[in-house]
């Protein structure tokens, strides 16, 4: 994560962990780019104090001075956009976040791939399939971007390399 959103040297500069004093995890905060954080807050420890902290802690430690900074507000969260106004924030034109859900007290849909395709695990290097699929990737979140700014497939070696932890 920290190597392809180019924020940092290490996980603890990129991540910032707030916790009771139980030691129960009370929020999160992550670096989506050097330019844009992410506050993920416990509903019950939310408190303005507790938001206004997380946004100081991401201007001090993720933002680039003279840059514009990113914090991602859900449109339900009336409560962190005052703050953000109040410390100079403003709205971003065309940037908007869908929020989709699924009730998980029902049952979940078939999950078997239609008639003729497949799940498999993605080819070897040599392939090309690594190179197309990371192209068709940065082009899905850089339609706007000249092809030219590309940098490459080797990113995508990043988050491949994350562990999988299962039970």
């Amino acid at each position: 994560m920290v190597e392809n959103v180019g924020v940092v040297d290490s996980l603890e500069q990129a991540v910032f962990l707030w916790e009771t004093a139980a030691g129960q995890l009370a929020a999160v905060l992550n670096a989506d780019s050097r330019t844009e954080a992410v506050l993920t807050i416990h509903p019950d420890f939310q408190t303005p104090e507790l938001e206004e902290e997380m946004i100081a802690v991401a201007e001090r430690n993720l933002g680039i001075p003279g840059q514009r900074f990113f914090a991602f507000v859900h449109s339900l969260n009336p409560s962190r956009q005052e703050i953000l106004r109040r410390r100079g924030y403003s709205e971003s034109d065309g940037l908007r976040e869908h929020q989709w859900r699924y009730d998980l007290t029902t049952a979940l849909p078939d999950g078997r791939p239609p008639q003729g395709y497949a799940v498999r695990s993605i080819g070897d290097l040599g392939s090309g399939e690594w190179q197309r699929r990371s192209w068709v990737s940065w082009r899905a979140f850089h339609p706007d971007e000249p092809d030219e700014d590309y940098e490459g497939w080797e990113w995508s070696l990043n988050w491949q390399a994350i562990p999988i932890v299962s039970s």
